[in-house]
């Protein structure tokens, strides 16, 4: 049988302060503004990171459906960026059921 590991105690935060807050805003920050919980479980984790890339994906898509035909666009980075999100987001959806499957949780 697989040995689990308690991957909550050693869990570092996660920094996710965007680099706008620090440098737009000439906030002096010691500490990281936005944090992933270091409580949070792999899952969560995958969980959250999917997220996040569907949501970067509906902004891109949504950007090329505005200004698809503009010329001066740059429909091409657009084009790969989105199709990068659509690999990362079906690679963290298959983590996440891996995951939630592990942790006995529900996807």
């Amino acid at each position: 049988m697989a040995q689990v590991v308690n991957l909550q105690t050693a869990a570092k935060p996660v920094d996710l302060t965007p680099a706008m807050v620090i440098g737009n805003w000439q906030a002096k920050c010691a500490e990281p503004v936005l944090i992933v919980n270091p409580l949070a479980t792999l899952h969560q984790r995958a969980a959250l990171a999917w997220v996040t890339a569907s949501d970067t994906l509906n902004i891109l898509e949504a950007s090329q459906f505005a200004h698809g035909n503009d010329p001066g666009n740059d429909r091409a980075i657009l084009c790969v960026a989105i199709e990068r999100m659509h690999q990362l987001e079906r690679m963290l959806r298959d983590i996440g059921d891996r995951t939630a499957a592990q942790e006995g949780g529900a996807a």
